[in-house]
């Protein structure tokens, strides 16, 4: 249950970097402007899954009792920080009035939302090869 919530804030962080767009006109709390830019969606709802990223985490790793703990919860809070920091500069751009293609390029480019990108890779390739061989493992001794 909560690998599936790890891929579906994956996903949703990932959207920052899709074209997928809805047409609907959306207030954003923070710019304090209406605006029919998708994009403003986009980024509200990529915000949302980040602020919950480092919890998913931490279920994931006790529900499927990750060891060495400490290990995993010393990189869950390198995961926070990055979240954050990708966060801030998402907040940054949706404070514009205006969002051109040259901010979301230098959004894109930004070391911050790269960095998080990298530890979410990092967090889905350790759970999918963790799960793998927890699923050899049970097909083997299920076989005897």
């Amino acid at each position: 249950m909560h690998r599936k919530q790890l891929f579906i804030s994956l996903v949703l962080a990932l959207t920052l970097f899709l074209g997928a767009c809805h047409n609907s006109k959306v207030k954003n709390p923070i710019a304090n402007v209406d605006s029919k830019q998708p994009d403003k969606v986009l980024f509200d709802r990529a915000v949302e899954a980040m602020r919950g990223l480092e919890s998913s985490c931490n279920e994931a790793m006790r529900q499927d009792q990750l060891e060495p703990a400490e290990k995993y919860e010393a990189f869950f809070t390198v995961l926070r920080r990055d979240a954050n920091s990708a966060i801030a500069a998402i907040e940054l751009v949706l404070a514009q009035s205006a969002i051109g293609s040259q901010l979301i390029d230098n959004l894109n480019a930004s070391i911050h939302l790269r960095a998080l990108l990298a530890d979410l890779f990092l967090v889905t390739e350790i759970l999918e090869v963790r799960r793998a061989k927890s699923t050899a493992a049970n097909g083997i001794a299920g076989s005897r």
